[in-house]
């Protein structure tokens, strides 16, 4: 009997193994790779191609988590650690065609690859947040202690400086916010903490930040009861902590990352073992948050959304030629949606391939409606612009007769 126990056990572990191992993100490809047949065989050359292929396969896929400016300065970099394992990224392939030729034998496969591998080893060598500009990050956490009232602090709280470590281990920029708690009303600060997103938001606007953290952190000692029966008799105690934080885009307000986190830890002083639960469940929770921010960031199915306010437009027709053209002219632009129109200002919705720089860029570059188009100002995901009418040259006098 406890035979047949043990393979059941084995029986469900291997399911759970399996599924955990299926259900990983993944993206499907079409790619092309060669071989030469002249110096190797046939066989061999039919190989390479495979190979050739599943690298390009990947590359393709590296292709929609960094910029193409990030792969053609970085590729030697990316080959000795991404590229070079590529096979280790395909979770299955299949060929579609093949053909040798000329000397060359060409493979066309259809691939799978597994995102969650390749989002992990560009997050360790420092290029996936480079697709986002290196966005700043700010850390704001309150923190409880044995029941009293949430505290900021102006300087850094345990929990702020064990998230800022976690954030800039990971090529993350960070910006101070000892100005932010000192300069903003208490009452403000602690509303953003609760549940005002807005308010965190122009926070962290206010004070350079694209990305703001807010959170609270609560530690509570068990009462000695309460504790393990091989505590008694010590002056141990348990001190459980729990840390809640949301990560909040400055420029819309929108809550990309959320989590919380529990633990304890024993100490014989309070203080200390609060202050030691909030470094150890911080540390974990910090790190939650940044995968969870990556995978926002990364995540090719959702095109990047960029806010354009453009002022100066003459009419409504004006307007529908301008987005025409942005549409034809701007690479990358795949849906652009018209959110509000009134006295000549429109807020355009665009959802594009390219970030916002790019946007900016092509707006500036190219002329909308036979317009030129002034940028403003320029934010993470938001764009303020301006339509210059040409110049209307005055008469001269005598064409005035």
């Amino acid at each position: 009997m406890k035979k047949y126990k043990n393979w059941y056990f084995v029986s469900v572990l291997f399911i759970v193994i399996a599924c955990s191992v299926s259900f990983g993100e993944e993206k499907e490809v079409i790619s092309e790779g060669v071989g030469d047949m002249e110096s190797v065989s046939r066989a061999s050359a039919r190989d390479a191609a495979i190979d050739d292929a599943l690298r390009r396969a990947v590359e393709q896929v590296v292709g929609t988590l960094i910029t193409s400016e990030s792969m053609v300065s970085n590729y030697t970099l990316l080959y000795d650690r991404v590229y070079s394992q590529s096979s280790g990224y395909v979770k299955s392939y299949k060929v579609l065609n093949e053909e040798g030729k000329d000397g060359i034998y060409v493979v066309r496969i259809n691939a799978k690859v597994g995102t969650d591998g390749i989002s992990n080893d560009l997050q360790t060598i420092g290029l996936l947040i480079s697709r986002k500009h290196n966005p700043r990050i700010m850390v704001i956490i309150g923190e409880s202690i044995a029941g009293s009232k949430i505290e900021i602090d102006e300087g850094q709280s345990v929990s702020e400086t064990t998230f800022i470590e976690q954030f800039l281990s990971k090529g993350f920029k960070v910006v101070d916010a000892e100005m932010a708690k000192k300069s903003t009303e208490r009452n403000k600060l602690f509303y953003a903490l609760e549940n005002d997103a807005v308010l965190a938001a122009k926070i962290g606007l206010q004070y350079d930040a694209e990305v703001i953290i807010m959170g609270k952190a609560i530690a509570t000692p068990k009462p000695s009861r309460q504790a393990s029966k091989y505590m008694e008799g010590t002056n141990l105690k348990t001190v459980h902590a729990n840390i809640y934080a949301r990560a909040i885009r400055a420029d819309n307000a929108e809550i990309i990352a959320s989590g919380s986190m529990s633990g304890t830890k024993l100490h014989i002083d309070e203080t200390t073992g609060s202050y030691k639960a909030f470094q150890n469940v911080g540390k974990k929770l910090a790190n939650t948050i940044i995968e969870k921010i990556l995978k926002k960031w990364g995540d090719d199915t959702n095109l990047n959304t960029v806010e354009l306010t453009l002022s100066g437009l003459s009419s409504f027709s004006d307007l529908i030629k301008i987005k025409n053209d942005i549409k034809q002219k701007l690479r990358g632009v795949k849906e652009i949606h018209q959110r509000a129109f009134t006295d000549g200002v429109a807020v355009l919705e665009i959802k594009s391939s390219g970030d916002t720089q790019i946007i900016a860029e092509g707006l500036v570059g190219q002329k909308m409606n036979n317009q030129d188009i002034e940028v403003k100002d320029i934010t993470q995901n938001k764009i303020q612009a301006v339509v210059k009418k040409p110049i209307q040259k005055q008469k001269s006098w005598w064409n005035k007769k």
